[in-house]
Order: C-alpha cells, then sequence, then structure tokens
C-alpha cells in the first residue's frame, strides 16, 4: 500500500532542527533494504526516492491533522534518530489536514 503524503523530516543526523524546512510531497512506502523493513517517500512519478529510508519507524504521535514517525536512518556506517512528521498531500507541499485528505493509491 502506498499513501500520498506531506513529509518534513524534524532531524538531520540525530540533532533536531531548529527550524524545519518546507514538506515534501511525495509517496510513502515501505520497501526491503539489506534485510530491514523501512520507510521511503518517492516521487509522485513513483521514480525518484526523496527521502529515506527510515528504518524501525514506530508511530510517535497523532492527530487529525497529522503524525510523527520516529526511527532511525543510516549515514557514514552509523545511525542516527529520525523524526518524520506527516500530514495529508495538498499539491503545494503543505499538510491540510491528515483524516480529511489523505490518499491510498489502491488502483480503484
Amino acid at each position: 500500500m502506498t499513501f500520498l503524503v506531506s513529509v518534513q523530516p524534524l532531524r538531520a543526523r540525530g540533532k533536531r532542527l531548529a527550524s524545519a524546512g518546507a514538506p515534501v510531497d511525495g509517496y510513502l512506502r515501505s520497501v526491503r533494504r539489506g534485510g530491514s523493513l523501512a520507510l521511503t517517500l518517492i516521487s509522485q512519478d513513483g521514480g525518484t526516492e526523496l527521502l529515506g529510508p527510515l528504518f524501525d519507524a514506530r508511530l510517535s504521535r497523532a492527530s487529525l491533522e497529522g503524525m510523527v514517525l520516529i526511527g532511525f536512518e543510516r549515514a557514514d556506517d552509523a545511525a542516527f534518530v529520525q523524526e518524520w512528521s506527516l500530514g495529508a498531500f495538498s499539491g503545494r507541499g503543505r499538510a491540510t489536514g491528515w483524516m480529511a485528505a489523505a490518499q491510498v493509491r489502491t488502483g480503484l
């Protein structure tokens, strides 16, 4: 299953960002990487990986506006804590309410 969402990373190499950048729109999808399950964000055309992978992702908190997933990312042979803030895809890179506008790409 693939979800069309806006994602905003909240950390860089384990350190919380003082100011989060603009959200990135794409499809959230689960993949296998090196024997582990991870989440990635791919472009709307389905070809380019925009974020990720986020390994061992778990729900940290949720509301009607969105949710935060926490897990870890790998870089330079090290693992770092990472959090992603997820919101509904709006076409502008902004969250507009998770329950109101989240889309599931099912082919229906």
